[in-house]
């Protein structure tokens, strides 16, 4: 079939799987490795040096074959559209990628892909054929989609790239795309950058390969050649998006290289855009752990645990520090989420420890106790390191060594090793049946000084109940148990970046008007510091 392009494909787009995980079992230093792709279409991959990221995408690249048919009917190779040929097509043979040698012996290696489409969901198991130094399944046995690979080596400016035919070939095929999309490539590129650009076509004037597109930029003319490295490597990055077909798999290594923080977040923007609208699964390797904090992409982390590497996601990018061996302060509090970041701070202040402690994120409880496991296993859960929970759930120690044993991170978890880990556990001193927002919020909305910012916000708040929750949220009690406050923070007009500032009015006035409900709240904790800070 054609598509508008005029392109050759070799099934519907409607049909192409969607990879939604990979698990390595003896393969590299993935042994026993799960990765899943999660619900947004663009996956952002974090981990130190050696963790496997580019390993990843090198196997993603192996697991399907090309949307495009390469020979006619006759047998003869086809004749590739140029945005396709082999420098941008990176549908990869696996054993042209792991071919095995004296250092790689893949003997025993499998890797499964989840995978899924409308029509149905799928694994395919790739692994060596037993007796033969071959990968199974050949080719065209694979799934079709296609893949596009963007590698380091887009980083490269034009002046830099050398003049030699294929490389004056690949940059002509580059120039010739990007006036086939000028209008949107401009408004795009000047989004990235904030600066106002105009493309113009001078392919006609006589010019070399290298002078054939024709930029002003805030008034001053040039050539493509002479835009920065990252404004060279983002055009090239959109010329490929723009041109993929509908439904391929982007992948994008180290998509930070040669770009200032903001140009890589506008980027990302672009990104998301595009592959909500045509169907692209985009997943980038990076080190930029700002990243982390956007919410509109999966995130995952890779990290060492022992001889292994495991992938998580909901860990904040400070706990990944910590796996990752970065030394802490004195003393360190992992807590469940902001409100229970702001009492903690808040308790520290008034103990005067502030200064000697680090206050980090984990997300939902669960996630405590693989980090707990790994930092155990890692030997690096010091008597500086207590984990706070919110009081509400998973209160007994019984409820604490079945979740530790879920994790199955530690091989042969004993009875000893289990308390040695929950000695580093504490959590707030809460009424039977009450969550830690609703406590508080109740609290504050009976103060009678009606004036004071935050009383005001907590009588402003709309009452819901789970039949007038908008229909949207899918986790409906987990919004009722939070929405109180989050509202509140609105209203006090500290939504956004300034939400911490918002928790933070909000524990201080309930510490202040309640000094006897503060101190029952946050008693085990306060003992906790005072018998191992002084």
């Amino acid at each position: 079939m054609i598509d508008k392009y005029g392109h050759y494909y070799l099934i519907d787009h409607s049909a192409l799987y969607r990879l939604e995980k990979l698990t390595f079992v003896k393969f590299r230093n993935l042994d026993g490795m799960e990765i899943d792709f999660g619900k947004f279409p663009i996956t952002g991959i974090f981990g130190a040096n050696g963790m496997g990221k580019s390993t990843i995408l090198a196997t993603i690249r192996c697991l399907y074959q090309s949307v495009y048919n390469p020979r006619s009917k006759r047998g003869k190779p086809r004749k590739v559209p140029y945005i396709h040929r082999p420098e941008t097509c990176y549908n990869e043979p696996f054993g042209r990628l792991f071919p095995g040698n004296q250092f790689s012996n893949y003997e025993g290696s499998k890797i499964v892909a989840e995978l899924s489409s409308p029509h149905g969901d799928a694994s395919g198991l790739y692994q060596i054929q037993d007796g033969r130094k071959r990968w199974s399944p050949g080719t065209t046995a694979k799934p079709v989609r296609q893949v596009f690979y963007i590698e380091m080596e887009s980083c490269i400016p034009a002046a830099e790239a050398g003049y030699t035919k294929a490389a004056r070939d690949k940059r002509a095929r580059i120039y010739r795309s990007i006036m086939s999309h000028s209008e949107t490539l401009r408004a795009d590129f000047n989004y990235i950058f904030t600066r106002d650009i105009f493309i113009n076509d001078l392919s006609d004037a006589g010019k070399g390969i290298d002078e054939q597109v024709g930029i002003a930029m805030s008034g001053r003319k040039m050539y493509f050649r002479d835009l920065s490295a990252g404004e060279q490597r983002v055009l090239k990055l959109l010329d490929i998006v723009y041109n993929a077909p509908d439904n391929s798999v982007i992948l994008i290594d180290e998509i930070e290289l040669t770009l200032h923080k903001l140009a890589l977040f506008r980027l990302l923007d672009v990104l998301v855009r595009m592959a909500h609208k045509r169907g692209l699964q985009v997943i980038f390797t990076s080190h930029n752990q700002s990243l982390m904090t956007r919410k509109d992409i999966n995130i995952r982390s890779l990290y060492r645990v022992g001889e292994k590497i495991r992938c998580d996601y909901g860990y904040s990018r400070d706990c990944i520090a910590l796996l990752e061996g970065e030394v802490p302060p004195k003393a360190t509090f992992l807590v469940e989420d902001m409100m229970s970041q702001a009492i903690i701070t808040e308790l520290l202040k008034q103990k005067n420890k502030l200064n000697i402690s680090s206050v980090i994120l984990f997300g939902g409880y669960p996630n405590s106790f693989k980090l707990a496991a790994s930092l155990y296993l890692a030997g690096k859960l010091s008597d500086k390191v207590l984990f706070v929970l919110d009081g509400d759930v998973c209160v007994t120690d019984d409820e604490k060594r079945k979740q530790l044993q879920t994790t199955q991170i530690i091989p042969d978890l004993t009875h000893e090793k289990e308390n040695q880990i929950l000695a580093h556990y504490s959590e707030y001193v809460l009424p039977a049946g009450v969550k830690i927002d609703s406590y508080i919020y109740g609290l504050i909305k009976k103060e009678p000084n009606k004036e004071d910012q935050v009383v005001y916000a907590a009588n402003k708040v709309i009452p819901l109940t789970r039949e007038t929750v908008p229909p949207k949220i899918r986790d409906v009690e987990r919004f009722l148990d939070h929405y109180m406050i989050q509202d509140m923070i609105s209203i006090m007009g500290y939504a956004g970046i300034n939400e911490a500032i918002g928790y933070s009015d909000i524990v201080r006035n309930f510490a202040s008007n309640y000094p006897g409900k503060w101190r029952t709240l946050t008693s085990r904790i306060s003992r906790w510091i005072d018998d191992n800070l002084g």
